[in-house]
């Protein structure tokens, strides 16, 4: 790969891009220090990625937060001394070198039997096998989101655009914060999986998707009671008449919720081939909604086009996790769902009774008010009615509130 961008850079940079004369030498030096940076960042992908499989998360906020403050002290001392954007790009390479070692030392110490194998053509095979799997997820992915833009740029004016951006803002945030938790299922998953643990398995997911609709539920209740406050304070209220393209455009994670955990743990336990049925499938049944709706529904064509593929795609999903894990539904649904869509019902209910009563919130701390209070309610049903004495105490414990643990 840095071969390729040297080539690139060395033949045909100014032939492809028109970047000024005066300006050409300083963008080829500082894409050739970025190849550096990019050759320095893959073995450090793998070292990331085989202390995730340990599970020392510990050990990568630490080696993060050393990366965070030496790139700070950097930063000032070398713009500080003048040395501009190229200073900034010799940075990255000193901090990807420093991030380096520092992963090597740390996996060295968690894992001292770690030894640097021959590469067999069975190893290697192996290894092309799942990333080109992989590889065709992150592809589907990028499609599923970048086509929403292309069919509203050539099926409508691209000023709409604009539209659709806000809604997906909000849309990617809530999305951001609902997987917090279920992206690390890949690295646990797959380590239960090489253990054999069937049992702690299932419990992952029970735990794994309890968590994530902990976090998930209410942001979209939220949303979707606060819409027109929430787009007033965020971009004016010139485009509060967005309130039910937004409200569209995340109601879906009500459902997505409850499969951000088994998707992940199908990664990591190596069930990849049916995720990429399912997922090809609902990628096909998006683009042929939205773009049958789009022309009658403007921008909430791609909003339903997505809404029903999801919809469609989840009950596969959940059938897939359910053979694979041995999944108890019964269970699932006294010990994950009713809790979490229980309480998660009553903050809406909250939320909408203080709407009727004084209306949609008009500043921003009016706002932060009724999120402090609502979502207190919030946290102390969850915390009380939501999770069992076993779970409170792993919760709390961190914070150091045993007795309310212990209760």
């Amino acid at each position: 790969a840095g071969l390729l961008i040297v080539v690139f850079v060395t033949f045909f940079l100014q032939s492809t891009f028109n970047i000024p004369v005066e300006w050409f030498s300083v963008a080829q030096t500082l894409l050739y220090v970025f190849t550096i940076q990019t050759v320095l960042e893959f073995p450090s992908m793998v070292l990331i990625a085989t202390l995730q499989g340990l599970q020392r998360y510990d050990l990568l906020c630490l080696i993060e937060f050393a990366r965070l403050s030496v790139y700070v002290v950097l930063v000032v001392v070398f713009i500080g001394r003048g040395y501009g954007v190229l200073g900034l790009g010799w940075i990255a390479v000193i901090v990807s070198i420093f991030r380096l070692g520092g992963l090597t030392i740390l996996l060295k110490r968690a894992l001292p039997v770690l030894r640097i194998t021959s590469f067999t053509r069975t190893v290697f095979y192996e290894v092309i096998r799942f990333s080109a799997q992989i590889f065709v997820l992150r592809v589907n992915a990028v499609i599923y989101n970048q086509m929403d833009k292309a069919i509203i740029g050539i099926m409508l004016v691209s000023t709409l655009l604009t539209d659709y951006d806000i809604a997906n803002k909000v849309r990617a945030l809530l999305l951001a914060a609902s997987s917090s938790i279920s992206t690390l299922m890949v690295p646990a998953a797959s380590y239960l999986e090489a253990q054999g643990d069937r049992n702690r398995l299932r419990i992952l997911f029970y735990q794994g998707t309890k968590y994530t609709l902990v976090i998930a539920l209410p942001l979209v209740i939220a949303v979707l009671v606060l819409a027109p406050s929430l787009i007033t304070l965020w971009v004016g209220a010139k485009y509060a008449y967005l309130a039910g393209l937004v409200r569209l455009a995340v109601v879906y994670i009500f459902w997505l919720a409850l499969a951000m955990t088994g998707y992940n743990m199908m990664i990591g336990t190596g069930e990849i081939k049916t995720l990429l049925v399912v997922q090809s499938a609902t990628t096909v049944i998006n683009l042929l909604i939205s773009v049958w709706l789009t022309p009658y529904l403007g921008v909430a064509g791609v909003m339903w086009g997505t809404l029903i593929g999801t919809l469609l795609a989840f009950v596969p999903y959940m059938y897939m996790f359910g053979r694979a894990l041995n999944i108890r539904w019964e269970e699932l649904i006294r010990t994950v769902i009713v809790p979490t869509y229980g309480i998660a019902g009553v903050f809406g209910g909250i939320l909408i009774l203080a709407v009727s009563l004084w209306g949609q919130p008009q500043t921003l701390w009016q706002l932060a008010w009724l999120g402090t209070v609502s979502g207190g309610m919030y946290v102390m049903g969850i915390l009380t009615l939501g999770t069992t004495a076993s779970e409170r105490k792993t919760l709390l414990g961190t914070l150091n509130l045993k007795r309310f643990a212990d209760q």
